[in-house]
């Protein structure tokens, strides 16, 4: 202790600056993901042949069901409420799928524009499209409603402003005939439109997705079975996290997901879209109404959730690329003078009494 209580302050800077130079190396993401590298090749050399996908942490009624490979029929519901400037690439883009057999049912939600209605006119004959009108009544009703009329055994969701790579179908479509105890897959997103970033999403598991979404969850793909069973949307939040709520959804009925790592995903960004209408009051209400919903996988991982919340502050307030919000944990420091001059105030106490008394009197 006291051979460092005598080392000079130009011995003391050395010492941090080494050791933020090993942090940094030992924390280099290209350090870090040749670790992850090995551990997953190590993994799927494991379990080759195994049927369970090996999730960092196990749930207690973790369900699993084998793929009977009887219908490989996927269903796509496509929501539809006054799109008709962007419906004709959104099908486009599913129509080119390599996943062979699919069925794509538009459902228009009592749509009001008459250009957006006449778009629809060209695809009520078409064989491979169901258009189907309905009462407009919201997002999550109408994502429900096509779930009911879906005859795949496979589903998946795409609203009429986003688009798919042709392959992402039957890549989530082979990870779900894979493992037994995998129901729903993701993506990466690419956003596009007014943005053009990448969003690398990540495996839904407690406790972050409790907190923050962390997956595509309007543009999943799912084990019918899983979502019709546990995974329909709740109108009580449609206004943007619907489509989240479904996920803690299925998670707390023991169907779990994956992300596959790559963009397949196209996400239009749009200044009127629903999503950013979502206001801090409507997020905050939202998040209070899904604990309160699923509060047993919420106590399980209450822990992890208040500590996550310590180490990073609200979650409606993490980086959001279709917002352009960007979230800094960098500690905003005082200048040099501006620490002196605090310092000095606070050792002067009839100066900082004067001063409190003045900050009070400007508050009024």
């Amino acid at each position: 202790m006291q051979k460092v209580l005598d080392l000079d302050d130009d011995a003391i800077a050395t010492i941090g600056n080494n050791a933020a130079s090993f942090i940094a190396e030992e924390l280099n993401f290209s350090t870090i993901y040749k670790k992850k590298r090995e551990i997953i090749t190590r993994l799927l050399n494991e379990n080759q042949q195994s049927a369970i996908f090996p999730f960092a942490r196990p749930f207690a009624k973790e369900k699993t069901l084998a793929h009977t490979h009887s219908n490989s029929l996927l269903s796509v519901v496509i929501p539809y409420y006054n799109m008709g400037e962007f419906i004709d690439e959104c099908i486009s883009s599913v129509l080119q799928s390599t996943h062979p057999d699919i069925e794509v049912i538009v459902v228009n939600d009592g749509s009001t524009e008459q250009s957006s209605i006449l778009a629809l006119q060209k695809y009520e004959n078409d064989s491979r499209i169901r258009v189907v009108h309905k009462q407009n009544g919201g997002l999550a009703e109408t994502r429900n409603y096509g779930a009911a009329l879906a005859r795949g055994e496979f589903l998946a969701f795409l609203d009429a402003d986003d688009i798919v790579r042709n392959d992402y179908y039957s890549r989530a479509i082979q990870v779900l005939s894979r493992y037994e105890n995998v129901f729903f897959t993701g993506s990466w997103v690419q956003y596009f439109g007014q943005k053009k970033d990448i969003w690398p999403t990540w495996n839904p598991e407690p406790p972050y997705i409790l907190l923050h979404n962390s997956v595509n969850s309007s543009s999943l793909v799912y084990r019918k079975q899983a979502f019709l069973s546990a995974g329909l949307n709740d109108k009580k939040v449609d206004y943007g996290l619907e489509d989240y709520g479904h996920v803690i959804s299925l998670l707390a009925a023991g169907y779990r997901g994956v992300v596959i790592p790559e963009t397949m995903f196209c996400y239009r960004v749009r200044s009127n879209s629903m999503y950013r209408s979502l206001t801090r009051h409507k997020a905050l209400y939202s998040h209070q109404y899904l604990s309160s919903k699923y509060s047993d996988i919420y106590k399980e991982y209450a822990s992890d959730i208040f500590n996550l919340m310590n180490a990073n502050g609200p979650s409606f307030a993490y980086d959001n690329p279709s917002f352009g919000m960007r979230v800094s944990s960098v500690q905003q420091s005082d200048t040099g003078i501006v620490s002196n001059l605090k310092t000095f105030v606070k050792r002067n106490p009839a100066l900082k009494k004067l001063l409190l008394q003045a900050r009070a009197f400007i508050k009024i």
